[in-house]
């Protein structure tokens, strides 16, 4: 067969810009960054220069400023292309960014590929990233028949963002914190989803199998795709299980999705099986935690609304789920089990009940032996939180953090949401906030209530007491703030809708901590017996002689790691 290739799309894309500088410095400015941790003690190569502010230009400014280093030049590339060679079909998007900063003559290169490959003889879908530094070799990633990470739908939003902001974005920076955030988020949609129709009708019309390119889950569409085109069998919930991997060597083995599960997990009955193939939203943890921890008679006499839920993380290995064991069944009577199955089916959340049974177990660590007494829902809820409050009193005291006196009313400003629905950051500051929003998101965001390098905004759809919400974890870094999760309920992956309020949060915590509005986390620690401690952040002061430089601050004081610290009377 022939090596030729066959091209069906190409398009491309290209932004310049120019940064300028004051031609003058403020006499504070280099004591000024420091303090800001902007930049360690080192001066940089080619000295401080004060930006004044950055422009879109043409290609002809561009090349006329190539060799003026009293100015910075960037410019950005982007090319898709869809190809055909023999069985292979590909989507690659070839991105290019090269700049050069003020008062330098270097310029930094970085080249990415993205693509996305279908074997059609092998029936294989490869995902892959390339990364390259000019003509070095930074790092490459190849996955096979991936998807549960969502790849492609994010490759398709980041072919958005790239033609919204090259084709249709500002560049410009002010004092005024909000000002370069307004664009229409719906530019590039159009020219994305058009790039994804041109390559699902080519595979549709190599393999006759029918694919939706207009499809808001492109991963699940092709993964139904993946499962027909290698015909494995599949119930019509087939989009519940995309997130968890499966070896292709297992899905010959057993031929049928259901099967694998039931057999990789020891899972067994015909309740099980009606579970898997006829509800959607199946959370297949719960079902297996309930398997192993009620036993099979107590398990049938669950209702099926019990089992749907989204409580599954978003990407789960089954030799995972096989690996918990929480050893609840070691706690549990006849009489605690026909109670639990009496909660579940009373609406009672099942991590709830976990999180219930842990503590409980927890605290025998302690010494004390809890016996669980609720008949109902309310006595339950009660007994929740009674104790929760037991075990905090001897595991952790209680805490509000602070972040400076301005930036909670800044950062809580509303983001006004492109879909008709307003967004509220809600900062966490207190023992009460981290537990409540890690209740009600079922993370474990509680245990991050003593991080010293780190913020936590809840940010809210409707109100500031919005039901659904992302958990979002921001990190401090010497120059900057870093956001390094956002996640949502039960720790799921966010839907587009949340990439707009995203970006503009993100704009804002990072201008705020520029501003030094955002400071470094201070902490007070109250205990029952009144002792109280007091921490605040800072960043290790830099040696020269250290070859490695923190870039995550630290508390000023452990008092409360003294082993004689808690030589406390916590009975009263």
């Amino acid at each position: 067969m022939s090596n030729d290739k066959l091209l069906h799309y190409k398009k491309s894309y290209k932004e310049y810009s120019i940064q300028y500088a004051h031609d003058t410095l403020p006499i504070n400015f280099f004591e000024n960054k420091l303090r800001n941790a902007y930049y360690s003690s080192k001066i940089p190569k080619n000295g401080f220069w004060n930006g004044k502010e950055r422009k879109k230009v043409n290609e002809e400014v561009f090349l006329n400023n190539y060799g003026n280093q009293r100015v910075g030049i960037d410019s950005n590339s982007l090319t898709i292309v869809i190809e055909e060679i023999e069985n292979k079909i590909s989507l690659k998007v070839y991105s290019t960014f090269k700049n050069r900063t003020v008062g330098s003559t270097y310029f930094r290169t970085r080249k990415i590929l993205n693509f996305i490959t279908y074997n059609t003889d092998s029936k294989n879908l490869y995902i892959g990233t390339i990364n390259k530094k000019k003509v070095k070799m930074i790092n490459k990633k190849l996955k096979v028949n991936c998807f549960y990470d969502h790849s492609i739908t994010q490759l398709r939003l980041y072919i958005r963002r790239m033609i919204r902001d090259m084709v249709y974005g500002t560049i410009g920076k002010s004092d005024d914190i909000y000002s370069s955030l307004i664009v229409n988020t719906n530019h590039g949609n159009e020219e994305s989803f058009e790039v994804f129709k041109v390559f699902f009708n080519i595979l549709s019309n190599k393999t006759n199998i029918e694919l939706n390119c207009d499809s808001s889950d492109l991963d699940k569409e092709m993964f139904k795709f993946y499962l027909q085109d290698n015909n494995f069998k599949y119930p019509d919930t087939y989009s519940e299980f995309s997130s968890i991997p499966f070896p292709k060597s297992k899905l010959k083995k057993y031929g049928n999705i259901v099967t694998l599960i039931m057999s990789e997990l020891g899972l067994k009955g015909k309740k099980v099986r009606e579970i898997l193939n006829q509800l959607n939203d199946v959370d297949i943890v719960k079902v297996y935690d309930l398997y192993r921890m009620l036993g099979v008679d107590y398990f049938n006499k669950l209702n099926n609304s019990v089992f749907v839920g989204t409580e599954t993380p978003s990407y789960l290995k089954l030799d995972i789920i096989k690996q918990r064991n929480h050893n609840f069944n070691k706690l549990l009577n006849n009489f605690d089990k026909r109670r639990i199955v009496n909660l579940l089916n009373d609406n009672t959340r099942f991590s709830l009940i976990m999180d219930h049974l842990q503590i409980i177990k927890n605290l025998k660590n302690y010494s004390h032996d809890f016996k669980m007494k609720f008949t109902d829902r309310d006595s339950f809820n009660a007994e929740h939180y009674e104790v929760a409050e037991i075990y905090d009193s001897y595991k952790k005291g209680i805490i509000t953090r602070n972040y400076g006196d301005l930036f909670k009313e800044k950062i809580e400003d509303v983001i006004m949401g492109t879909n008709g629905v307003d967004y509220h950051p809600v900062l966490l500051l207190t023992t009460k906030d981290f537990n409540e929003e890690s209740q009600h998101q079922s993370n474990c965001v509680r245990t991050y209530i003593e991080k010293s390098n780190c913020v936590i905004i809840s940010l809210r759809e409707g109100s500031p007491n919005g039901d659904e919400r992302a958990t979002i974890e921001y990190r401090f870094h010497r120059k900057e703030m870093v956001r390094v999760q956002s996640l949502g309920k039960y720790n799921k992956n966010l839907t587009a809708m949340y990439d707009t309020p995203l970006e503009i949060l993100d704009s804002r915590i990072k201008e705020l901590y520029r501003k030094d509005i955002l400071h470094l986390p201070s902490m007070v620690k109250k205990f029952k017996n009144g002792k109280t401690i007091e921490r605040r952040a800072h960043f290790k002061e830099h040696d020269s002689k250290d070859l490695f430089l923190e870039t995550s601050p630290m508390w000023d004081n452990s008092e409360d790691n003294d082993e004689n610290f808690f030589d406390l009377d916590l009975f009263f």
